[in-house]
């Protein structure tokens, strides 16, 4: 009753400007209207409480971010180009870590253990960072890993463009699909249509949703997982 008074649902009343009286008819209105809905749910609304903007570091100035993504401490990973680490920033923007690379890493994902996965495309590899230390994950001789997901069975996406064609040749992106062990369990191309260049992801863990970005067609390519079943 309060707020309707206050707030813009009701004209502006002359003789009461605190909403601590309400009119006999306003009370009988809302008497019936609660009495004909009964049951009332409290509806939330949210705002944006902050943000922040990560600017153009002094050691990775004329260069580009080849990725950045939400670590569960709240802070976040961001692996520029160029430069062989990976910065660690909180919600301030500030760099608050390093993480060192053995190589140029381009993608990087945090695993349910806490471990991180990070794809180096020009190596050929995808490396674990466990414990201050790299070590392989997978070798992939045919494949250039770019970007990388785990998806909420354990398993592993990547996505990127086979070595054996050239790499200006239109259809030879593809996703690999690798266990939480290393194992190479499917390759996904022509399923979704021809990928050029799929260089993305995007994981929507609560609905099991995959949004693969093709940098070359300028497409997206929306995915659903059911059970390793994707159509």
């Amino acid at each position: 009753v309060v707020c309707s008074e206050k707030h813009s649902h009701s004209p502006t009343n002359k003789d009461n400007n605190n909403g601590s009286e309400i009119s006999e008819a306003r009370i009988n209105f809302h008497a019936s209207f609660l009495r004909r809905l009964g049951n009332l749910k409290t509806v939330n609304f949210y705002k944006l409480d902050t943000h922040f903007v990560v600017e153009s570091l002094p050691e990775n100035d004329c260069r580009i971010i080849h990725s950045i993504r939400l670590a569960s401490s709240g802070s976040v990973l961001v692996v520029p180009s160029g430069v062989p680490f990976i910065l660690l920033m909180n919600q301030y923007g500030e760099t608050v870590d390093k993480i060192h690379t053995p190589h140029q890493c381009v993608g990087i994902c945090e695993l349910n253990a806490g471990d991180l996965l990070g794809t180096f495309p020009f190596n050929r590899i995808i490396l674990s960072y466990k414990f201050g230390k790299w070590s392989t994950f997978v070798d992939c001789p045919d494949f250039l890993p770019v970007d990388i997901v785990q998806l909420s069975n354990g398993n592993i996406l990547t996505c990127g463009k086979k070595v054996d064609m050239s790499f200006i040749r239109s259809g030879q992106g593809c996703l690999q699909l690798y266990s939480s062990f290393g194992e190479l369990l499917q390759t996904l191309d022509s399923q979704f249509g021809m990928f050029d260049f799929p260089h993305k992801i995007a994981y929507d863990k609560e609905h099991d949703i995959i949004a693969i970005a093709d940098i070359e067609n300028n497409t997206v390519t929306i995915v659903h997982d059911n059970d390793g079943r994707y159509a």
